[in-house]
């Protein structure tokens, strides 16, 4: 047995607690309070797939119509591919604006979460007491639009153990960033 400060034996079952929680008592995710990403962060991804997707659906009409004659090895696939490849062209970059969009954060005293998804809806939430690392990152257009990218590492260390939060402004990516660094210990304390 361990003493403590007053020199007398301390219990250990004296400060282990496992009371019985009932579910209507616990705090509902639903409720938190959600902040939006930076506005421009779902028009840049707008923008970039757009970038993308409209050369491929230019390249869909080329082989559509046929602009050159030996095309005998694709003509079983063709009818499919001047069909399917454009729907989903037309589709991705309208999905991608709306899924940015749904894409809010929550910041609390000791936990970081995001909310993402149309179809597949998730709230994923990282405990600072988890996180081993913290990267702010920002690329050529982050830079030109003053947005940032906040990687939250978890201590577990998997590929997928990871929260990727894009599309903050500069400085609010820095502040949470620096929150997040002074408060992983007091996480531990409470």
């Amino acid at each position: 047995m361990t003493q403590n400060p007053s020199g007398h034996e301390a219990d250990p079952a004296a400060d282990f607690s496992n009371a019985t929680l009932h579910s209507g008592a616990l705090p509902r995710l639903q409720d938190l309070e959600l902040e939006p990403l930076a506005p421009a962060y779902k028009w840049i991804g707008l923008g970039l797939n757009l970038l993308w997707c409209l050369p491929l659906l230019l390249l869909c009409v080329f082989l559509q119509y046929r602009f050159w004659p030996d095309m005998d090895a694709l003509n079983p696939a063709l009818p499919w591919l001047s069909l399917a490849l454009p729907s989903l062209l037309a589709v991705m970059p309208p999905w991608s604006f709306l899924a940015d969009r749904r894409k809010a954060f929550a910041l609390r005293e000791r936990d970081l979460s995001l909310r993402s998804g149309l179809l597949r809806r998730t709230l994923n939430t990282q405990p600072f007491l988890r996180i081993q690392h913290v990267e702010l990152k920002r690329g050529p257009l982050e830079r030109r639009f003053g947005l940032a990218t906040l990687k939250l590492f978890n201590a577990s260390g998997g590929t997928g153990d990871e929260l990727v939060l894009p599309g903050l402004p500069h400085k609010r990516a820095a502040a949470i960033r620096q929150f997040i660094v002074d408060h992983r210990d007091v996480s531990e304390e409470g």
